[in-house]
């Protein structure tokens, strides 16, 4: 294969070498060399000192295909630089049949510093910079001693040889309001002051000041953390924290499963555990949300969306300026026992319960048996913008009841006494209300609604408390500016069924509790691929939409609401006992597919059909072709077809084109071959592929169609 240079690039390269040489004293030559993907105009690069100025920046644009790109420049032996290199559709530049083998390499004063390619968004570098200043390059510490970090956000690295309990604190010496997180994994990309990533979070906690943070936490041999020790709103400036790290022995408690009271993070038996029918038994735990916490957070926000993994796990109901309601969600254990949900699965494949979610955005489980956020209309209606969050659930706040933290994602749980915290300021904190009108509403938040016990089998001893409610009214002002009004008077969610909190709804044929759920067509109370079949049948024989049977709500029967369908079918093993969530008329404006035909062989009754994706993988279509002229057949031209599980069919006028287990064609940056369309006898003059014309993503949005 070559690889070429391009000329601007060429020339840029070689005048900054010749000079490279003649550096000033206290200076380095900077190298970058980038040998690009298939997709090199989705790639760029920045260099900046300190992660903060920026000083050099590069993108790929009209580079070519696997061209060699390299830049350079002089920088300051002084400066630490941070490298970031992007990657705008978030598949990196390597290693994939798909992408093809990309690959970035740094060189600091001639010598190979960093390399790498194979990232989503974006991967960073860091060159001559001090250990500590990231987690890309922490500073490495033993047990049991005091440290100085030499300012705010300093990353250490620590690995016990021993499973117990850990002191990490900073009570000692400081004068200003300071904090300690604690994370699994470098973290990609900015980091804020929020607990967002992190598996246990501190800024309170000493006794003799309230500003400076102290946390108990039970580590696990053999596993490396990550420690950085920061403060609240800059509030320590450039100055020195003093912190310390002690350990406290092996978790202690009952260890018998058998007990009422088993403590499962325990290892040494305490000799406290109790049998089953011993009236010194603690009652269980009971989880409450508190109310007051949501009402005095509310805030309106306006966000642009172009993120698609907001969609995906139905945070946002579209792309382009959203309206968000953020909150944030305090859920207290009130109970006598801790409520433990355990230690999640660590890869995709790995066998997981119910309640535990692979999130392919953020390439982790979530916890999704735990909180619901729902907004009702002033007839309890439940709008169809509300979602289940998935969360990492541990000990954060233990200052109202009066517990001991003990749980973090690692393994997860609520301990009696203590508390759960998701900030307005975090990810998903909201509910998207762009398009909900102007009016009164009733948001509710559930906790652990259905009724599930914990891990260890035990029931809460109270469930009415797991709800709460706040009422808001969504006004405009006289420029048409949105804000919302907490209403006072609120009275208590009721379904219709007229139960305080009850989970019945109206179904889509009007019935309060009804059996029927959308999609299912056949009416056997179960999706399946009867179903399935029904809907693909439907858009050739023109199928008329209503609330049972439009997935996607846009008032068309199409290849929407089979792909739809299939993914919920894909998910729950070919047959749904219970409803899907169903995403509601996304439309992604950011993804374009353009069809184009080419005619040059309508002499011979056919046409033949090519496609460019180059932002989208597609996972279906639907086209029509009119001018006068009628199907015959049609014939896949798509390269090496057989390896896609792909379905096509075809009436007179009508095509569509489905991937049946949602495995999806690539994208491509130039047109290739699709379908071949034989034609009946007709008039070829006007013939057309009639537009709209309709494809789908691998995300299952519709995307912008071009018909050229």
């Amino acid at each position: 294969m070559k690889f070429t240079i391009p000329i601007l690039s060429l020339l840029i390269f070689l005048s900054i070498s010749l000079n490279a040489q003649f550096c000033n004293e206290g200076e380095s030559l900077f190298k970058v060399e980038i040998l690009t993907d298939k997709f090199p105009n989705e790639t760029s690069w920045a260099l900046s000192i300190d992660n903060e100025t920026t000083i050099a920046s590069g993108n790929m644009n009209g580079v070519g295909q696997y061209s060699l790109y390299e830049d350079s420049l002089c920088v300051s032996l002084e400066d630490c630089l941070y490298f970031t290199i992007y990657d705008s559709f978030g598949d990196g530049i390597c290693c994939s049949t798909q992408n093809g083998n990309g690959y970035y390499r740094i060189f600091y004063n001639d010598s190979l510093v960093a390399q790498g390619g194979n990232f989503a968004n974006q991967d960073q570098q860091l060159v001559n910079c001090p250990l500590g200043i990231a987690c890309d390059n922490p500073i490495p510490i033993a047990l049991e001693d005091t440290y100085i970090a030499d300012k705010p956000d300093t990353w250490y690295t620590f690995t016990p040889d021993t499973t117990g309990l850990f002191t990490i604190a900073t009570c000692d010496l400081n004068l200003c309001n300071t904090s300690v997180w604690i994370y699994e994994y470098c973290l990609e990309g900015e980091i804020d002051d929020s607990p967002e990533g992190a598996i246990v979070y501190a800024n309170t906690g000493c006794i003799t000041n309230d500003e400076l943070a102290q946390l108990a936490v039970n580590l696990m041999a053999g596993t490396t953390y990550y420690i950085r020790i920061g403060d609240d709103e800059n509030a320590c400036g450039e100055s020195p924290i003093i912190w310390s790290i002690e350990y406290n022995g092996p978790p202690t408690g009952c260890i018998d499963q058998s007990a009422c009271n088993y403590n499962p993070i325990a290892l040494v038996d305490d000799g406290s555990c109790l049998d089953i029918d011993d009236p010194n038994c603690p009652e269980g735990p009971d989880l409450v949300v508190l109310d007051y916490i949501i009402e005095n957070t509310l805030i309106l926000q306006k966000v642009e969306n172009d993120n698609p993994c907001f969609i995906e796990e139905q945070c946002m109901t579209g792309y382009g300026m959203r309206e968000l309601l953020r909150f944030t969600t305090h859920i207290e254990n009130i109970g006598e026992q801790d409520f433990y949900i355990g230690v999640p699965p660590v890869f995709e494949g790995d066998a997981a319960g119910s309640d535990w979610e692979w999130d392919p955005c953020h390439q982790h489980w979530h916890y999704e048996g735990y909180a619901e956020y729902i907004l009702y209309d002033q007839e309890f209606n439940e709008l169809p913008i509300g979602f289940k969050n998935g969360f990492c659930v541990l000990d954060l706040n233990c200052s109202l009841g009066g517990g001991v933290a003990k749980y973090t994602c690692a393994n997860q749980g609520i301990s009696a006494g203590c508390g759960d915290i998701y900030g307005f300021g975090l990810d998903c904190q909201w509910i998207d209300i762009t398009d909900v009108p102007n009016g009164i509403y009733t948001l509710v938040v559930r906790v652990n609604w259905d009724k599930s016990p914990d891990a260890n089998g035990v029931l809460e001893t109270n469930y009415f408390n797991n709800w709460a409610q706040v009422c808001i009214h969504i006004q405009a002002d006289a420029l048409g500016s949105r804000y919302i009004q907490v209403v006072e008077e609120c009275e208590p969610y009721v379904d219709c069924a007229g139960e305080i909190y009850g989970d019945s709804q109206i179904d889509c044929q009007g019935i309060c509790g009804g059996p029927n759920q959308r999609g299912d067509l056949n009416k056997n109370f179960v999706l399946d691929s009867l179903d399935l079949q029904q809907y693909l049948n439907g858009i050739l024989i023109g199928e008329e939409t209503n609330a049972c049977n439009d997935l996607h709500q846009d008032n068309e029967w199409n290849i929407v609401d089979a792909v739809l369908l299939n993914e919920c079918l894909i998910q729950n093993d070919a047959v749904v006992n219970g409803p899907c969530n169903f995403p509601y008329n996304v439309v992604n404006i950011n993804d374009t597919t353009t069809f184009v035909i080419d005619d040059s062989n309508i002499a011979n009754q056919y046409l033949d059909v090519y496609i460019k994706n180059a932002d989208n993988y597609l996972l279906a279509f639907q086209m029509s072709v009119g001018g006068g002229v009628r199907i015959d057949s049609i014939e896949w031209t798509y390269p090496n077809i057989e390896n896609y599980d792909f379905e096509m069919d075809h009436n007179f006028s009508i095509i569509y084109g489905m991937i049946k287990d949602g495995v999806p064609l690539p994208k491509s940056n130039v047109f290739v071959p699709l379908f071949r369309i034989y034609l009946k006898e007709g008039n070829y003059e006007n013939i057309c592929l009639t537009c709209p014309a309709i494809s789908v993503n691998n995300f299952r949005e519709k995307v912008v169609t071009v018909v050229e």
